[in-house]
């Protein structure tokens, strides 16, 4: 009796090579989408730290120098307190004077964009200022402060 040795025919090859083909293209996708996600993450988590920060320079300090609102064109830092939590009337009625550029710039945003929305906890409006959202990515970050002895919200939307 005659033995045959193990052949592999040109269709089972080409099956092979199929179910291979397959595996590695669901492999490459998945592992992109991985990482879509993981830099989405990373770039929201990135957005929130800045958001986080910005508004707590906005309601915490008078900004640099104290009395930018003075003389809009002097101001490096901006800043909207008048002590912790408490904004200056001064200050927000001097903030529309402050071309967005150099609001963005004292912050340092650079590809960030900001709107602020400044309002009494009953909804009524104090101030608005910066670019509404036009973007792909966004966050919020909210404060409790105080305007006029009343209680208010600085919210910041930070987007690109």
């Amino acid at each position: 009796m005659k033995q045959h040795k193990a052949q592999i025919g040109i269709a089972g090859f080409l099956m092979a090579m199929a179910i291979f083909s397959g595996l590695l293209i669901i492999l490459i996708s998945t592992w992109n989408l991985y990482l879509t996600r993981f830099e989405t993450t990373a770039a929201l988590k990135e957005m929130q730290l800045k958001a986080s920060q910005v508004t707590d320079i906005l309601i915490q300090t008078q900004g640099y120098p104290p009395d930018w609102e003075d003389s809009p064109s002097t101001m490096l830092l901006i800043g909207l307190a008048a002590s912790d939590h408490n904004l200056s009337r001064q200050k927000l009625e001097a903030l529309p004077n402050i071309s967005y550029t150099s609001f963005k710039n004292s912050l340092t945003l650079f590809s960030y964009d900001l709107f602020l929305d400044i309002a009494y906890l009953d909804g009524t409006s104090i101030l608005t200022y910066g670019k509404p959202f036009n973007g792909t990515l966004s966050v919020q970050s909210s404060r409790i402060v105080t305007y006029d002895g009343k209680t208010a919200s600085l919210r910041g939307l930070l987007w690109h």
